[in-house]
């Protein structure tokens, strides 16, 4: 099992109740995921906290979960089961391979939430805390190593406003 950042930094050793999970999966499998830091709050609630999650993975001892923090990788595709590659599948069929292998997860690994998402949704969403939702063509392909109009990235407007702040340097 290993995990890798979207710019190839090895992570796998960081997380050891994230590893056991994983290493449950059939090998060759290769997830796309968010890695994420949830929140517990009252109920059943979470919420997500990306100001804490830069914390986590510049620490250097193993992560484990305090005070109501849990790092968490939400999968939202499967790129290969098995050792098949499943990239050239639509996303339909590879999410229904995705919610056969991570039937009743709900632990350091996650399946995303499929929605359909109309603007209210959204709105509901980033009032909750979310950073922003993700929209994908159902007969999509995965497109590997750039940005494709497969799928678009709706940040909410902090988010937008960070990223900005970010690229300007201030």
């Amino acid at each position: 099992m290993r995990l890798f950042t979207r710019r190839g930094r090895a992570h796998h050793d960081r997380f050891p109740r994230l590893n056991a999970e994983l290493g449950e999966l059939p090998a060759g499998t290769v997830l796309d995921g968010e890695l994420v830091c949830l929140e517990r709050l009252d109920g059943n609630r979470v919420r997500c906290r990306f100001d804490r999650l830069s914390g986590f993975m510049a620490g250097r001892a193993p992560h484990r979960p305090s005070r109501g923090l849990t790092v968490t990788l939400i999968a939202f595709d499967a790129l290969a089961v098995a050792g098949v590659d499943q990239r050239t599948r639509p996303w339909e069929e590879r999410r229904q391979q995705l919610e056969r292998l991570l039937a009743g997860a709900d632990g350091p690994l996650r399946l995303t939430p499929v929605l359909t998402c109309e603007q209210v949704l959204h709105d509901a969403l980033i009032a909750a805390g979310w950073e922003g939702t993700v929209a994908k063509r159902q007969a999509g392909r995965y497109v590997c190593g750039r940005r494709s109009s497969a799928w678009l990235k709706v940040k909410s407007p902090a988010a937008r406003d960070r990223d900005r702040r970010r690229v300007v340097g201030t």
